[in-house]
């Protein structure tokens, strides 16, 4: 599978082989990493080509980010193949000092209070298969320049 900023492609007997699991959110994260696992993966840089439509209303929005946070949290410990170093990244995240918007700051907050029960679900409930195989930061150990990939692809 190639994989990029938004964009995957992959061949369909492929996607056969490692179908998509039925989760509500990161389930690209999930099925990157088993690819990553066996060898299948490959990540490429490029510049993003989308943007997304927002949200209207406060109510949505604050749902919308309490979601995505907590589901990727859970995914993430799920799928990580070292869940303590994954546990530090998230605090090193939260705990950085910077001079950040009061947006940032309150989703810092937001994960912090969330952490503990995203690690527990994320170790249990949500663990998946193959994560002793895979590299915790399987992106950059499977990342390839698009200048690279033309290169090779010629």
């Amino acid at each position: 599978m190639l994989s990029g900023i938004q964009i995957h492609m992959s061949s369909t007997r492929l996607l056969i082989d490692y179908p998509y699991r039925n989760v509500y959110f990161c389930e690209d994260r999930i099925l990157s990493s088993e690819l990553a696992a066996v060898g299948r993966f490959i990540s490429v840089e490029h510049i993003p080509q989308r943007t997304r439509i927002s949200l209207k209303g406060y109510q949505k929005i604050l749902n919308k980010v309490v979601k995505s946070q907590y589901s990727g949290m859970v995914a993430t410990f799920g799928s990580s193949p070292d869940p303590l170093k994954t546990l530090n990244q998230y605090a090193a995240s939260i705990i950085q000092p910077s001079s950040a918007s009061r947006l940032i700051l309150s989703i810092r907050l937001l994960r912090l209070i969330l952490l503990p029960f995203a690690l527990a679900y994320g170790l249990t409930v949500r663990r998946q298969p193959l994560i002793s195989l895979v590299v915790s930061d399987y992106r950059a150990h499977t990342n390839l320049s698009l200048q690279k990939l033309e290169e090779i692809s010629s």
